[in-house]
């Protein structure tokens, strides 16, 4: 018998919730595995995604079972903080205890075959990045979509010849690009963003890995659970060659004044229509595309004489996400994509303009 911490079965509860299959073909395998290091569940789906979490470091007898996940999630879910855990491997049995109270049944069969999870490629995946949780939440929101298009539902994390990693996330119609300070791994690797956003939601904190095949994020304090994906295969887009050095036309506006400005106009904007940056009137107004609606254009600070630009309304407020005080942008004219930076965050911005009748 081991005794389990509840935190330790909280974390396997999160790891079941997060590789639960999404139909009712989906393919789960959940063994728990006993050795001279302790005791591991491991799970792996049909789909690539695994979760290794340690309920005990006390050595055990050599065994794997193979146990059933409805009744391993309906335990986890009743596991409160000060309870008394421990699980028993007896046999060809699996029981788990909670203040005394046995479950038991929870052993589907006793197997002999080796783990589904590569734990040397998990070892090596995790001599990663830090994920940059500032900036998370703007690479998830420019992060594709669309199945049909892989590669753009992924997040770009390229370890490069300057000791940084440059992640990037784009649909075509922006950009975000921020860096990273890798421990060591040289390559690229395409990260699925849906994964990353829903594994980090639970962990709020840790250590990004690749291997050649994998993705793995675990805690950077407590590597008692972990969770991974296969990477997506696929060529990203050339990213970097959007970002200038320099651009003719520099605007630079408080951030929070542009966003609630756009945010007034946008009940006015037809769907798939553009706010319009129009500095060619002599009021300066953000407008829409008939100008039949017009907002004050927020202060600013630079030259842009006679430029008129425009952006998806819903794109241009998420470019400004997680940035605070001034916000930088950066352009050769108003049909060319604007550079937007700021001091509040470690993150570059691309935002592609839509057609108005004047660019």
């Amino acid at each position: 018998m081991s005794d389990i911490t509840p935190a330790r079965a909280k974390q396997l509860g999160k790891a079941l919730a997060i590789t639960k299959p999404r139909n009712t073909y989906g393919v789960n395998v959940i063994e728990l595995h006993a050795d001279t290091s302790g005791l591991r569940v491991q799970i792996r789906d049909s789909g690539g995604l695994f979760g290794v979490v340690t309920l005990s470091d006390d050595p055990q007898p050599v065994a794997i079972s193979q146990l059933s996940r409805e009744a391993l999630t309906v335990w986890c879910k009743t596991v409160k903080a000060k309870d008394a855990l421990s699980v028993t491997i007896d046999g060809e049995s699996v029981s788990l205890s909670r203040n005394g109270l046995v479950t038991s049944g929870l052993a589907a069969d006793i197997v002999d075959t080796a783990s589904l999870i590569d734990t040397v490629a998990i070892s090596q995946a995790l001599t990663g990045i830090a994920v940059p949780w500032p900036e998370l939440p703007a690479l998830l929101l420019a992060a594709g979509k669309d199945d049909t298009l892989p590669a753009l539902t992924a997040i770009s994390v390229r370890y490069g010849d300057t000791g940084t990693a440059r992640l990037a996330a784009t649909d075509r119609y922006r950009l975000i690009l921020t860096d990273s300070d890798p421990l060591h791994y040289e390559g690229h690797a395409l990260v699925p963003a849906a994964w990353l956003g829903k594994v980090t939601k639970q962990l709020g904190g840790g250590i990004l890995g690749v291997t050649d095949d994998y993705a793995v994020v675990a805690d950077d304090e407590d590597t008692s659970w972990l969770m991974g994906t296969r990477l997506i295969d696929g060529e990203y887009p050339k990213v970097d060659s959007l970002v200038r050095d320099s651009s003719p036309i520099g605007l630079v506006f408080d951030s929070a004044a542009l966003r609630d400005a756009v945010k007034l106009i946008s009940p006015s904007i037809p769907k798939n229509s553009p706010v319009v940056l129009d500095l060619a009137r002599c009021d300066q107004v953000l407008r829409t595309l008939d100008g039949d609606v017009t907002v004050p254009m927020p202060r600013y600070d630079g030259w842009a004489d006679g430029l008129v630009i425009g952006f998806n309304p819903a794109y241009l407020v998420d470019s400004l996400a997680g940035i605070t005080g001034s916000v930088q942008f950066a352009m050769e004219s108003g049909n060319k994509p604007a550079i937007i930076t700021s001091d509040s965050t470690n993150t570059t911005r691309v935002l592609m303009p839509v057609r108005t009748a004047t660019n």
